[in-house]
C-alpha cells in the first residue's frame, strides 16, 4: 500500500498493518506511483522521477525530466524481461524509460502529447492537436544494445486519423 502526503511517501504492509518505510521526496508526487515486484517509480513536481527499492525505499535511480509527469503507462515484455514506462508530462512531453535503470529511451521532442496507450507491439499516443501517433517498440534491439538509443521512429501521424 502506498500513501503520500505532500512530499512524504510511505510504503505500508497490509497484514499486519505496519509502515515498512517512508521517504522525503523533496516535492509532492505529480502522478500515482507505478510498481513491479522490485521497484516503485514515483514522479515528482520537482521534475525528478525516482526508482525506489520496493522493500526498503532505497534509491536505485533518479532521472531528471523537463516537466512534471502526470500520466504513466507500464509496458511489460515478459519474453525479454523488460518493463518500460511510457510517460506524459504536464506540458505534453512524451517519453519512454526503462523501469529497471531509469534510462530514457525515447522522447517526443517538440510534439506535445496528451495520453498514451498500448497498441499491439507499440504505443499509441494522442497529441494535443488531435492526432494519433504510433511509435514502434523493438524489444529485442532495446535489450541487446546498451548504448543510449531512441525507440524506432520519431512519432508519425497515422494517415487521416483525427478525433
Amino acid at each position: 500500500l502506498w500513501i503520500w502526503a505532500d512530499r512524504w511517501f510511505s510504503a505500508w504492509r497490509l497484514t499486519p498493518l505496519k509502515k515498512r518505510w517512508h521517504l522525503d521526496l523533496g516535492a509532492r508526487p505529480s502522478a500515482p506511483p507505478e510498481a513491479d515486484a522490485r521497484l516503485v517509480v514515483i514522479p515528482t513536481m520537482s521534475r525528478l522521477v525516482y526508482g525506489l527499492d520496493r522493500r526498503n525505499g532505497y534509491r536505485r535511480w533518479v532521472q531528471s525530466v523537463n516537466e512534471p509527469i502526470t500520466n504513466i503507462l507500464r509496458v511489460d515484455d515478459p519474453i525479454h524481461k523488460v518493463t518500460l514506462l511510457a510517460m506524459v508530462g504536464v506540458d505534453g512531453l512524451g517519453l519512454v524509460l526503462r523501469m529497471d535503470t531509469g534510462r530514457i529511451l525515447w522522447t517526443s521532442g517538440n510534439t506535445p502529447m496528451w495520453t498514451v496507450r498500448r497498441l499491439g507491439d507499440g504505443l499509441l499516443w494522442s497529441t494535443r492537436d488531435g492526432h494519433l501517433v504510433r511509435t514502434e517498440v523493438e524489444w529485442t534491439q532495446q535489450v541487446q544494445r546498451q548504448a543510449p538509443r531512441r525507440l524506432t521512429g520519431f512519432p508519425r501521424t497515422l494517415p487521416g486519423v483525427r478525433y
